[in-house]
């Protein structure tokens, strides 16, 4: 059975939202208004000028729609409302709507054996709750931008996180939800042919912002989008949203099957929300399997000493390790490298420990761009056969924890 299953009907929280957005945007002498937009978010949002995008849909239609941005890479909420910008953009105006984007993995690093893992929720969730105090407080509602699993053999287990994650968070607050992610995997299950992603297998490509930029049509005007405009060129942003004269414009060219792909798919997934009631109930996902240390065997000195080589599953790219033991009448010593690609490490190897337990070191020179500050501890047993062992990555204060194995022969 699905872990996603969906609350009893509640359409009559959607007759009441929808009255409300109508009263926003007519003004005391009964003439529409633009539809006022704030995004919150970091690059999903700004890659291609998502609210750009979503500007030329709606004009498209004959909509009015005025939006904003206050977004820098990699922001989390948190960061968000540490940064004075953004809640003073919040109250800068008369907004009908303000989108909370929150880093894509929740806005904590967990990789367990090279694989991307989403996130606990609760560092999301808390400051969802104060931002969401800001956008009341300057008469506006809040809609989530429900965001994508990365692309690979784990995104059917990160979208369910991030579903259990903003669904929670925004039934919560009664808040509204554009379901993007939800409307990416059907995408996908179409078997149209479209790629959503850019190279990175995480950030937008333009197909991937048009399809985002669909479902919040949807979502913002409860209406479908299919027969939006396909053929789009806006300018390309900076994160607070001013136009970018030194990169070109972002385009975006469907075939007009390939389009009627993405707008259904937009369309499908909001009125599968809105039968819903407005929430999809989505079972708190298992935390995940971390790598154990295997049982070792006794050894002698001349059994690890030499060098040693093998792989190290702890980034994202399987990594060649090399290990070299001495033993002098000093006790032991050790050099370390790790390779992937070009990129060469070279591990410290401090606190070197081998005791009838096994071997123990760290580090904290060793590691990639990113993760500087942060130590990696490395333990490791004899098996007779090899040196197998779990190597961790943490950054002290920060949501990053990186676990990995590694399986090292000796070199002959």
């Amino acid at each position: 059975m699905s872990l996603i299953r969906t609350f009893a009907r509640k359409p009559a929280l959607f007759v009441v939202l929808s009255l409300a957005v109508l009263l926003t945007v007519v003004s005391a002498t009964g003439q529409e208004r633009p539809l006022r937009v704030l995004f919150v978010g970091n690059s999903y949002t700004y890659v291609n000028n998502l609210p750009g995008v979503l500007k030329e849909l709606a004009e498209s239609k004959g909509k009015k729609l005025e939006t904003g941005l206050a977004s820098f890479g990699g922001a989390t909420l948190q960061a968000h409302l540490q940064d004075d910008q953004t809640p003073g953009k919040i109250r800068s105006r008369k907004w009908d709507y303000v989108v909370l984007q929150e880093q894509s993995l929740l806005g904590s690093v967990l990789m367990v054996n090279g694989r991307s893992r989403v996130g606990d929720p609760e560092n999301f969730h808390t400051h969802a709750r104060l931002i969401d105090e800001e956008i009341k407080k300057a008469g506006a509602k809040t809609m989530f931008f429900l965001t994508w699993g990365r692309k690979g053999s784990d995104f059917e287990i990160q979208q369910k996180a991030l579903t259990y994650a903003y669904m929670t968070i925004a039934e919560e607050l009664k808040a509204e939800v554009a379901p993007v992610g939800l409307a990416w995997r059907r995408v996908d299950q179409a078997e149209a042919g479209l790629n959503l992603y850019q190279s990175d297998g995480s950030h937008p490509n333009p197909f991937g912002t048009y399809a985002a930029a669909c479902v919040f049509y949807a979502a913002l005007f409860d209406e479908s989008p299919v027969g939006v405009t396909d053929d789009i060129e806006v300018s390309a942003v900076k994160p607070d949203g001013s136009p970018r004269s030194d990169r070109p414009a972002v385009t975006v060219r469907l075939k007009a099957s390939e389009a009627e792909t993405i707008q259904r798919a937009a369309w499908e997934s909001h009125q599968r929300l809105k039968s819903a009631g407005g929430y999809l109930r989505a079972s708190k996902p298992q935390a995940p399997s971390l790598p154990q240390l295997p049982a070792g065997k006794p050894f002698r000195t001349a059994d690890l000493e030499g060098v040693w080589q093998g792989h190290l599953m702890l980034y994202r790219f399987t990594a060649t390790m090399r290990l070299q033991l001495v033993h002098t009448p000093d006790g032991w010593g050790a050099k370390a490298q790790i390779s992937f690609g070009p990129t060469n490490l070279t591990p410290e190897a401090d606190d070197l420990r081998i005791t009838d337990e096994g071997l123990y070191f760290t580090d904290r020179k060793g590691l990639p761009e990113g993760l500087q500050g942060a130590q990696a501890s490395y333990r490791g047993v004899y098996t007779g056969e090899e040196i197998a062992g779990v190597a961790e990555v943490k950054a002290e204060g920060h949501s990053v924890y990186l676990i990995g194995t590694f399986n090292l022969k000796k070199m002959r």
